[in-house]
């Protein structure tokens, strides 16, 4: 699983003023059906048992709910942001090679202007995007 998008196996819902993600309803790893373990024989026939990929997708969620994006951007991503002229655009193409070359870029990104522009739905998408997707502890 690490590695792989795991955008449907989890959703994001605002809860008690922060935004939180937990795994969809019913989703199960298809490796350990939930155990979080790969049990298995070893070659000298004793039984073995080796942690499961899914513990990362366990540590992206947990690392996103600790991001604390307020709840009512919860459904902040890259695809949900509709730039209205060109800034927007380039502010959000900005955002997007962030996250694409981090952490080998040793820039960071300012967003500025007035209110209703979108900065803080870019920072959460930021956010969202380094934590669920690429497993980058992040504060917002």
């Amino acid at each position: 699983m690490s590695g792989k998008r795991t955008q449907s196996a989890y959703v994001v819902e605002p809860r008690e003023g922060r935004a939180v993600a937990r795994p969809s309803p019913g989703w199960t790893c298809p490796e350990c059906e939930g155990a979080a373990v790969i049990r298995a024989e070893g070659e000298d026939g004793y039984p073995r048992v080796r942690p499961c990929d899914c513990r990362s997708f366990r540590r992206r969620v947990e690392l996103f709910n600790r991001a604390g994006i307020p709840g009512r951007f919860h459904a902040a991503r890259f695809d949900t942001f509709s730039p209205k002229n060109e800034r927007q655009g380039d502010a959000m193409q900005a955002a997007r090679d962030l996250v694409r070359t981090y952490p080998a870029d040793d820039r960071g990104l300012v967003l500025t202007g007035p209110v209703g522009v979108g900065k803080t739905h870019l920072a959460a998408a930021i956010v969202r995007e380094l934590t669920l997707e690429r497993g980058t502890p992040c504060r917002f």
